[in-house]
C-alpha cells in the first residue's frame, strides 16, 4: 500500500497533502542546521561565511572520523585507532576546529592533499582549504595539510 494513498482517498476538505507536511517541517526552528553548530562569531571562518566569499582558509583543530564523532564524540589519542579503522573503511572524515565539525572533501583538481587528512584521522592538524557551506552544512575543500605544531 503506498503510505500517502490514504491522504487522497479522504475527502478535499480534509486532505493534506505530503508536501505540505514536508515543508512544514523543514520550516521548523533548527531544521536547517543539520545538527552542526555554527562557527564562533569571531573566527576566521565566520567571517568568509558571512560575506560570502569563498577563498582559502586556515583551520587548526583535530581530524576526526564523523561517524564515530556524530554517534559517540569519539575522538582524542584514545580514539584514534578507532578512526583509522573507520576512515580504511570508507567512514567520512572532518575537521573540529574553533569549536565548529567542517566536513573535509576532496576538491575536483586534487585529492592528494584530501588523502593526506584521511591518514592524519584522530590527530591535531593544520588544514587549509576552501570554505563551502551549503544548506547549513560547512565542508572545507582540502588543499593542504599539515600536522599541527
Amino acid at each position: 500500500m503506498n503510505l500517502f494513498a490514504w491522504t487522497w482517498a479522504r475527502p478535499a476538505r480534509r486532505r493534506i497533502p505530503p508536501l505540505v507536511v514536508v515543508a512544514v517541517l523543514a520550516a521548523l526552528p533548527g531544521a536547517h542546521r543539520a545538527g552542526f553548530a555554527a562557527p564562533s562569531p569571531s573566527s576566521p571562518a565566520a567571517a568568509k561565511v558571512a560575506s560570502g566569499e569563498l577563498s582559502k582558509i586556515v583551520l587548526k583543530g583535530e581530524i576526526v572520523d564523523l561517524g564515530c564523532y556524530l554517534m559517540h564524540e569519539g575522538r582524542g589519542d584514545t580514539h584514534a585507532a578507532c578512526a583509522q579503522a573507520c576512515v580504511k573503511g570508507g567512514a567520512p572524515v572532518g575537521l573540529l576546529a574553533d569549536g565548529s565539525l567542517y566536513v573535509l572533501f576532496a576538491p575536483h583538481d586534487t585529492a592528494a592533499p584530501f588523502e593526506e587528512a584521511k591518514r592524519l584521522v584522530g590527530r591535531s592538524a593544520t588544514v587549509t582549504g576552501v570554505l563551502h557551506d551549503r544548506g547549513g552544512l560547512r565542508g572545507l575543500a582540502v588543499t593542504m595539510v599539515a600536522v599541527k605544531s
